[in-house]
């Protein structure tokens, strides 16, 4: 390589097309606190389950349904098919692992507002070419995914537990129980509260260890919910 040609090379990685490695640093470091303080909370939920089981079988139950939606969707008993496993991944799409990872923020999110911008940093895109890539890959825009699994998310609680619509309303992300209801007629062409009666014969029962596990497994409710703060988790 010629001297003029080394130097520009030189000159070239350190303007606009080099890669920040001091941000990409940040951002690796920011993500290792997350999950460092995700785990935390979910040995704090684990441990909490345990001390209450026999008194409060209903408050257990909640710390290790909050305990699995921390570990993540592959943690818990798949109750849709995963979009990323029929996704496709061709240019101008996400690949593989921004879809994945996308989506796992979305899950672990629901209870939470979410827009697009904060979706597309997880994978360092703009905005429009988030949405763009996102719904060629996995068949949805970003927001109308978010819908689906909030809704998703609503009938697994109430299929499997005996939380109120108005509480299932805030653990999935909706604004109130009539926000959850437009929503979910618009999707299912019926109110939330006659799609339960029509889909659970009997509630769960209160009692015994069998009914904590078996309820854990499947009802993704996310720490910081009503539920969970009146069972001291």
């Amino acid at each position: 390589m010629s001297e003029a040609s080394a130097f520009a090379a030189v000159a070239w990685g350190r303007g606009t097309g080099s890669v920040d490695e001091a941000a990409l640093g940040a951002q690796s470091d920011s993500i290792r606190s997350t999950e460092d303080a995700s785990a935390r909370r979910v040995s704090h939920l684990v441990r909490r389950a345990i001390l209450v089981l026999e008194s409060d079988c209903q408050g257990a139950r909640r710390c290790l349904t909050d305990a699995l939606a921390l570990l993540g969707p592959q943690s818990q008993e798949k109750t849709h098919d995963d979009p990323v496993d029929r996704g496709v991944f061709q240019p101008g799409g996400l690949a593989r692992w921004q879809a994945r990872r996308a989506v796992s923020y979305i899950d672990a999110h629901l209870e939470s507002r979410l827009e697009v911008t904060v979706l597309a940093k997880l994978v360092s895109f703009s905005k429009s070419h988030f949405s763009r890539a996102f719904k060629q890959s996995l068949g949805f825009p970003p927001m109308a995914y978010v819908k689906m699994r909030r809704i998703e998310r609503a009938k697994a609680l109430m299929t499997s537990t005996n939380q109120q619509l108005t509480e299932i309303a805030l653990i999935c992300g909706f604004a109130d129980q009539s926000h959850l209801n437009r929503s979910f007629r618009k999707v299912n062409g019926m109110s939330p509260g006659r799609w339960r009666r029509s889909n659970v014969q009997s509630a769960p029962s209160s009692s015994g260890a069998s009914a904590v596990l078996q309820a854990a497994g499947s009802s993704p409710a996310r720490n910081g919910s009503p539920a969970q703060e009146r069972a001291g988790c």
